[in-house]
This record gives structure tokens, C-alpha cells and sequence, in this order.
């Protein structure tokens, strides 16, 4: 579920990237100040709200097994958000707040509150801290859809190795009923 969960989130995360910064090549942020990190947008996204047959009206909130009131928002523990219940008039609407992309891997930066952590979001959000004249990098567009393509890829694969453990722990379990029988057909 993780890992579903994951996808989908690189998935709207791809898709709410601006499309000038696509077209621009790597996104890169100055570091600003000497060995600070320039604040980032945070990503919203709006999804379909997780909803429960037996109770119509309220969102479910997934990390937290509770219901939440159109209104109402709950904190995406153990991933660092925030989830508001929405309505467009028709459906219920998850409005997903988290810290949004994060930058590339660069050894001369380092997050600087590894302990916030388990924070409420905002205070969760990974803070970069560089060495001077170091520029945080982003991933562009086509780097995070060829990443949500290769976890696809990796899900699917994986379903197809249980699916063909399933098939062959079945054939098994055949083979040694029809073994079972065969001395009770000779006698």
C-alpha cells in the first residue's frame, strides 16, 4: 500500500510541476543566503476523497481510521502533510498539502532538522543547509515521470512474481491431492 500510495504521490507531483520549468531544463534554487535554503512552495493537490459506503458525507482519512466533516483537516503521519475535506458540489475532495518536491541528492548539502521530523506540517519539511555558492537542484518533469514510471514498473512485475508464486503453490497443492488419491484408487 506504500508503495501505491507513493506512486500516486510522485504522479500528482509530476503533474503539478509548472510546465516552464519543464521546458527550462534542471530547476535550480540559489542557496540564498550563505548555508540557508530559500523557502519552497508547498504542493496542493486536490484527489478523490477516501469515502466509506456506510457513512456518505465525511472523508476518511486513511492514516488516521477516522472521519473527518467537510471542513475538517488531519495530518498525513507518518509522511509529512496535511489533508482538508473539501466539496466541489457533487463530491467529496481531499485537498493534500505537503512539503512538494524534493530536491536532487547533492553531498555538500544536508537537511538541517532531521529531528522535526515527526512535526505538525509545516514544521516537518525537510530544510536544506549547502555549503556556500551550492545550488539546490530539482528534478525536472521528465526525470519524475521516468522515476513514477519505473515504481509502475517495479509494482507491476512484482504483482506478476505473487500471481505466478500463487499459480505454482496452487499446482502444487493439486499435485499432491491427486498423489493422495492415486492409493486409494488402486486398492
Amino acid at each position: 500500500m506504500k508503495l501505491i500510495l507513493s506512486i500516486a504521490l510522485l504522479a500528482a507531483a509530476v503533474t503539478a510541476l509548472p510546465q516552464e520549468a519543464a521546458k527550462s531544463g534542471p530547476a535550480k534554487t540559489p542557496a540564498g543566503q550563505p548555508g540557508k535554503t530559500p523557502e519552497r512552495d508547498f504542493s496542493v493537490r486536490d484527489l478523490p476523497a477516501d469515502q466509506l459506503r456506510d457513512f456518505p458525507g465525511v472523508c476518511f482519512g486513511s492514516t488516521t481510521f477516522r472521519f473527518y466533516k467537510i471542513g475538517e483537516s488531519w495530518p498525513l503521519s507518518p509522511f509529512c502533510g496535511i489533508a482538508t475535506c473539501l466539496t466541489d458540489g457533487r463530491h467529496l475532495i481531499e485537498r493534500v498539502r505537503d512539503c512538494g518536491i524534493l530536491p536532487k541528492d547533492n553531498p555538500k548539502c544536508k537537511v538541517v532538522n532531521l529531528s522535526d521530523r515527526t512535526q505538525a506540517f509545516p514544521a516537518c519539511c525537510p530544510k536544506f543547509e549547502c555549503e556556500e555558492g551550492v545550488e539546490l537542484e530539482y528534478p525536472t518533469a521528465e526525470e519524475l515521470q521516468a522515476f513514477a514510471q519505473k515504481a509502475h514498473q517495479a509494482q507491476v512485475a512484482a504483482a506478476a512474481a505473487q500471481q505466478q508464486q500463487q499459480l505454482l503453490e496452487a499446482q502444487a497443492l493439486q499435485a499432491q491431492a491427486l498423489q493422495a488419491q492415486a492409493p486409494i484408487a488402486r486398492g
